[in-house]
């Protein structure tokens, strides 16, 4: 039973982990512009969870935890990047409007 929890945790936490990287990815690209340092950025961000199967049972419900978190920042910051945007190009407009 508790063999079919891990691989349960283990799925979890790979699929959150992929979904913290594209959200990253989202957020490098918007931000830097290059969609190559995005996926460098996400790669080095994928890459503990590569040797999750080697990990006592423990440090897995950990990681999934702490993923989850992450998962939660990650979204807390797209949010505001995205509000950041937002409002640059709210000022962007304003300002043209201004000037005319």
């Amino acid at each position: 039973m508790s063999i079919v929890i891990r691989r349960m945790f283990i799925k979890s936490t790979l699929a959150v982990s992929f979904s913290i990287s594209y959200l990253l990815y989202i957020i490098a690209k918007i931000s830097f512009g290059s969609g190559k340092l995005a996926f460098i950025i996400a790669l080095l961000q994928l890459y503990p969870y590569f040797l999750i199967d080697y990990l006592p049972t423990v440090q897995v419900v950990s990681l999934f935890l702490q993923s989850l978190l992450l998962l939660l920042f990650a979204i807390f910051i797209l949010l505001i990047t995205y509000m950041l945007f937002l409002f640059y190009k709210l000022y962007k407009m304003v300002k043209t409007s201004i000037l005319k």
